[in-house]
């Protein structure tokens, strides 16, 4: 029998009564304070009254169908997964409607009340669900490492006739393809994401291998320990420890990158904090052209220019109207006209101010520069200490059309975008029926991340049939032509706006071994394909980013230029391209906070005072930016003795002290 429930008051129960529902599954109708009737069940409203935590705060706000955390009484929801995406659902309405807050405090209070949700909803599930987790069975792992392919895999890693790369890659490959491992718990969770790839090969190919510096496996492995008579702490670092084994190889590169943290700490420590309540009203919009779904992404909790004037946040219900291709218009600190430097206002910041620790106490942000500049770096010397990101001697090349496909593709270098005369209705790109598994995998779990791009297979070629005029007899023939999609180390993957493009769109089977894919609809500007970088080298990636800052590949006239909207938002989209091949998913706020931190008032004249607002300003290496601001900076960077014996220290206009200054004075004269 199915129940009715007012879900006002239903949000308003104690959790007591809440928690009596857990017995028995029932159907229920819940009717909103706008006589909206949608259907629901007790399991389904239990999880989403964990989530209207937020709404009972502000319960002058009407409820609404819309915040209910979906059920599979609905015929839209019947094959529902309750993941990350789906029990938020209630905060990001109520959020959604109480929009960019501008008190700290009342930001802060919520951000309580989120991690309670998360704990409290963590152990009800986990008490409702601990008759139904899925784990693999000691046979699963057996059947697995016993499997034909597996064993050939792991006899030629062991031979050394294909690399420990080259054996994940067919690892992934096979588990994705055998049909012996359909059913294959182990197999299955590889396939979802529930252990990763590298987790699956290093228990059914690598265990019990030991493998030396230059990854290759030892013939005999070590048996004894240290205190039996290895003397060798190499061989001890090499066999058990994975962080001493990326410190012997990236001793220098762990140390350069904890500097350079340091030196941008010193750089950008100048943006101090936020006037969380102050709209400073500024009509200088940074101008940024999107070449991808990801930096669309990276744009929630800015302010966009609409097309009728008005600005609104960017948010997770509006990002997807960001189409690839587009150029938008947002609030910058670089532009603000609050008139404190180093502290822009909250309009400009947008609502990822929220994500800034702040003392309620004391009633002061966290040192936002610092805070961004941490968010940037610190995954650098992390990352380094993790035999996941070991280096193995690839290079990254930039992909270019082969000479047979140029009348089909064309290419940036990192990503392959169709030609708009092939985006047409009798356009399809063929690719294989073993796809479709992985395809059903992300449409059950709903999930567009990155982590789900990852799982899906990679292609050196793809096939395309599409149609031509037929000279010889006239009319149109249909051909299929084979292009190649990858370059040495790097090979193509779907981008994310292709992803989605074939979720909604669907495919349509042609055989037993081929599925089609119409391209009708798609639009040119978008990558189809995207290629990953291979890993040269975190220290290699930590040298670009500090080159990148450092502007010493941007000519003279580049730089004596002054910055406008339109320079700063390239500038910005380049950095964090860059920033997020290594970070993924980053906020665009903490590139636009370190870049903004180097605009200075004058350089050419030597006056490198912070310049946000209306007037001129320049981009100035980030070194040159801690030297010639605040002495005490300046000091820590270089040594007093050093300072001190630079004449072009006394000739230094406007100087600007930073936070980290405690225990140096300025002269009076």
């Amino acid at each position: 029998m199915t129940m009715e429930v007012n879900l006002r008051y239903f949000a308003n129960l104690t959790e007591k009564d809440i928690l009596r529902w857990r017995n028995i599954r029932k159907a229920v109708d819940v009717v909103d304070d706008a006589g909206r009737k949608a259907k629901s069940d007790s399991y389904a409203l239990m999880l989403t009254w964990q989530g209207l935590l937020i709404h009972r705060k502000y319960n002058d706000v009407p409820y609404s169908i819309d915040e209910l955390v979906p059920s599979p009484r609905e015929e839209k929801h019947r094959n529902i997964v309750y993941n990350d995406r789906t029990l938020k659902i209630p905060l990001d309405y109520i959020l959604g409607i109480k929009g960019d807050l501008p008190n700290p405090v009342e930001n802060d209070h919520n951000k309580r009340l989120i991690h309670a949700w998360q704990a409290k909803l963590n152990n009800m599930i986990t008490v409702m669900t601990e008759r139904s987790i899925i784990s693999a069975r000691a046979e699963c792992v057996d059947e697995l490492m016993l499997n034909p392919g597996i064993i050939e895999i792991q006899r030629k890693v062991r031979n050394r006739e294909i690399s420990i790369d080259d054996g994940e890659n067919m690892f992934s490959d096979h588990i994705r393809n055998d049909e012996s491992l359909i059913n294959n718990t182990v197999a299955l969770m590889t396939r979802t994401g529930g252990v990763s790839v590298n987790q699956a090969y290093q228990l059914a190919v690598l265990r019990a291998n030991v493998f030396d510096l230059s990854n290759a496996i030892l013939p005999n492995a070590i048996m004894s320990n240290y205190a039996e008579g290895i003397v060798d702490q190499v061989d001890v670092l090499g066999d058990g420890k994975s962080s001493g084994m990326s410190l012997i190889s990236n001793g220098r590169g762990l140390k350069d990158s904890e500097w350079f943290h340091r030196k941008t700490h010193l750089a950008t420590a100048v943006v101090k904090g936020i006037l969380h309540d102050v709209d400073c009203g500024s009509n200088q919009l940074v101008e940024m052209y999107i070449p991808s779904a990801e930096l669309a992404l990276a744009c929630v909790g800015k302010y966009r220019l609409m097309d009728d004037g008005s600005e609104r946040m960017i948010d997770h219900t509006n990002v997807l109207e960001i189409k690839t291709g587009e150029t938008i218009r947002f609030r910058s600190i670089a532009f603000c006209t609050a008139g404190v430097d180093g502290m822009p206002c909250g309009k400009c910041v947008g609502a990822m101010k929220g994500s800034i620790p702040y003392n309620v106490i004391m009633a002061r942000d966290a040192n936002l520069g610092m805070f961004a500049a941490t968010t940037i770096c610190n995954p650098l010397g992390q990352k380094m200490l993790s035999t996941k990101h070991f280096i193995r001697n690839a290079v990254s090349r930039r992909f270019v059309v082969a000479n047979k496909d140029r009348e089909i593709l064309t290419s940036d270098g990192d990503k392959i975008f169709l030609k708009p005369e092939m985006c047409v209705k009798d356009t399809k790109l063929i690719l294989k029926s073993s796809m479709v598994r992985d395809l059903a995998d992300l449409r059950s779990l709903d999930v567009l991340d990155e982590v789900g791009i990852d799982k899906l297979p990679y292609f050196a070629d793809v096939t395309f049939q599409y149609e031509i005029e037929d000279v010889m007899v006239g009319g149109k023939t249909i051909q299929q032509h084979s292009a190649q999609t990858s370059v040495s180390s790097r090979t193509s993957r779907f981008s994310l706006e292709f992803l989605r493009f074939l979720m909604d769109k669907g495919w349509e089977v042609l055989d037993k071994k081929h599925i089609a894919v119409n391209l009708d609809g798609w639009s040119a500007k978008a990558p189809i394909f995207v290629l990953p970088l291979t890993r040269e080298g975190l220290d290699a990636h930590r040298s670009r980013v500090e080159n990148f800052l450092t502007f010493n590949k941007r000519n003279s006239a580049w730089k004596s230029q002054p910055v406008t909207p339109k320079i700063f938002g390239e500038v910005l989209a380049e950095f964090w391209t860059l920033i997020a091949q290594e970070t993924k998913g980053i906020n665009i706020i903490h590139p636009e906070i370190m870049l903004a931190a180097l605009l200075c008032k004058d350089p050419a004249n030597l006056s490198y005072k912070l310049t946000w607002g209306t007037g001129p300003k320049y981009f100035e290496n980030f070194m040159t930016c801690v030297k010639n601001r605040g002495a005490g900076t300046m000091l820590i960077a270089e040594g007093q003795q050093t300072v001190l014996s630079n004449v072009k220290t006394f000739l230094v206009k406007d100087r600007q002290s930073s936070p980290l200054e405690t225990f140096f004075q300025h002269g009076v004269t």
